[in-house]
């Protein structure tokens, strides 16, 4: 949040004496809920991807254009230009699902995505730019999320995602906008 803060600033998104009083309130912040607030009303920039192209000015905001997920001997997917709310649980019990959030726009800066899978599948794609922090179980199954954690470009989602798998999977993987795809 602080280098958001502070990119924000060499922008011209935030005034010098702003920024002092953000990253006070940023490093007396308890919970995520408060560091939110302190981006929430910062005008959109535009920011360089990661492979060259350029990511939408307007990553955040706007109203969630689906809830949840859930999967019953069936399966789901989200995927496309679609917004993600602050917290989306997937659920999947013998099927499939699939969160692809390369190509969204988010309701906030940090989002939570709840896993569960029982005798089925998980896929949850993350943009390459994003700060990922992902822990996960797999009893008698697979949770393969470890390896996307991992800092994330200024100004881009911070994803968290939490998760267990019975003898099942959730895989976490990061991937390049559609439109950056080579």
């Amino acid at each position: 949040m602080v280098e958001t803060l502070r990119q924000a600033a060499g922008d011209g998104r935030l005034t010098w004496e702003e920024l002092d009083q953000r990253l006070e309130a940023a490093h007396a912040a308890k919970t995520y809920a408060d560091l939110e607030k302190l981006s929430e009303d910062l005008p959109a920039a535009q920011l360089a991807g990661p492979a060259g192209g350029s990511l939408p000015a307007q990553r955040f905001g706007g109203k969630p254009t689906s809830r949840f997920g859930i999967a019953v001997m069936s399966g789901f997917g989200r995927g496309g230009r679609w917004v993600v709310p602050r917290w989306f649980p997937g659920l999947v019990i013998m099927g499939y699902g699939r969160i692809s959030m390369r190509d969204a726009s988010f309701t906030g800066p940090v989002t939570r995505v709840t896993a569960f899978a029982l005798m089925g599948g998980l896929d949850i794609v993350v943009p390459e730019d994003a700060e990922v922090r992902s822990r996960g179980l797999g009893i008698m199954g697979i949770f393969s999320g470890r390896r996307t954690t991992g800092p994330g470009q200024a100004g881009a989602p911070v994803i968290i995602v939490t998760g267990l798998a019975i003898m099942g999977e959730i895989s976490v993987r990061r991937r390049a906008p559609a439109d950056q795809k080579q």
